[in-house]
């Protein structure tokens, strides 16, 4: 009878906001399904080798890329037309910082630098930081969020 009064009481008080609300919700997210694991190592690897091909491998044919909140693209070959050159042309560099993943999308933090496409190679010309967000489904990425930065790495900055 007590644990039953308890559990009552318990449930009153979580009703009526007595509790804070995580006090219920600690309970760890579920294992990232292997479709995304997949999904977010292959299109890293893609895009730290510059391999075109294999990069689209992983894109859904209905593909839509949003970038700084403007759609860029609304299928995968208007994405590879704009993208592709970008990433397979020589001297550029694509480096994976960070991949985060969860159920159904994954995150890159990403460093893309084409100074080295340039004879001059111009300082500070061409280098910045983006984050995407990946939305998986039926093991292939149907949406793309990309955030791009300037080229400050504020973890560097003096304080």
């Amino acid at each position: 009878m007590m644990k039953t009064t308890l559990a009552f009481a318990v449930g009153i008080a979580a009703l009526a906001g007595v509790l804070p609300q995580y006090a219920f919700s600690r309970v760890p997210p579920p294992p990232t399904p292997s479709a995304v694991v997949e999904a977010a190592t292959g299109v890293a690897n893609a895009l730290e080798a510059n391999n075109l091909l294999a990069y689209s491998r992983y894109l859904s044919d209905d593909l839509v890329v949003e970038i700084d909140g403007e759609i860029e693209a609304s299928s995968k070959a208007a994405w590879l037309k704009d993208f592709g050159p970008k990433l397979s042309t020589f001297g550029v560099d694509y480096d994976v910082e960070r991949i985060v993943s969860g159920p159904v999308n994954f995150i890159i933090l990403s460093r893309y630098n084409s100074q080295g496409s340039f004879r001059d190679r111009r300082q500070e010309c061409c280098e910045y930081y983006e984050v995407g967000k990946f939305e998986v489904e039926d093991g292939v990425v149907s949406r793309m969020t990309i955030l791009r930065t300037g080229n400050t790495d504020l973890t560097e900055v003096p304080e």
